[in-house]
């Protein structure tokens, strides 16, 4: 599959072919035509968005929330086991990836700016599982050498 049929299968699958051409009108760009479709209202700051294999879709929010989107409709519960960020500035909760067998092992990365004594922070990324709506099994698999705000 090219590049632009992912693109129109990854907009199909989250906003819905009928959303997507009843309500949204067709932008061009010198590439590709697309529409903008919205997928999630009343998220803070997203940050990052996450494709799982059977449609739920994962996204990010900078005050360090980690949400899902099933069925078209935002979860009202955040994701539970999401570790404590420090969101000041650009900091927060960044990065959302699947593992590539995510299927089987159900597992998943973040990358956030974890927090430091004196209010300073630094960069880290964790891996976890996630089951049941809920982040479990969290393992401490990065965390930059550095500090600051």
């Amino acid at each position: 599959m090219n590049r632009t049929s992912w693109s129109c299968a990854a907009l199909l699958l989250v906003g819905g072919a009928t959303l997507a051409s009843a309500q949204s009108p067709v932008m061009r760009s010198a590439y590709h035509d697309y529409r903008v479709v919205t997928v999630a209202d009343g998220l803070v700051n997203p940050w990052s968005i996450a494709f799982l294999p059977e449609g739920d879709v994962l996204i990010t929010e900078r005050p360090g929330r980690l949400r899902v989107v099933r069925d078209g409709h935002l979860v009202d519960a955040p994701v539970a086991g999401v570790p404590e960020v420090h969101a000041q500035g650009q900091g927060g909760l960044l990065d959302v990836l699947p593992h590539p067998d995510f299927a089987s092992n159900r597992l998943l990365y973040l990358s956030y700016s974890k927090p430091l004594a004196g209010g300073e922070s630094t960069t880290a990324v964790v891996r976890g599982r996630f089951e049941n709506d809920r982040l479990t099994d969290i393992e401490e698999i990065f965390e930059a050498v550095s500090r600051g705000r």
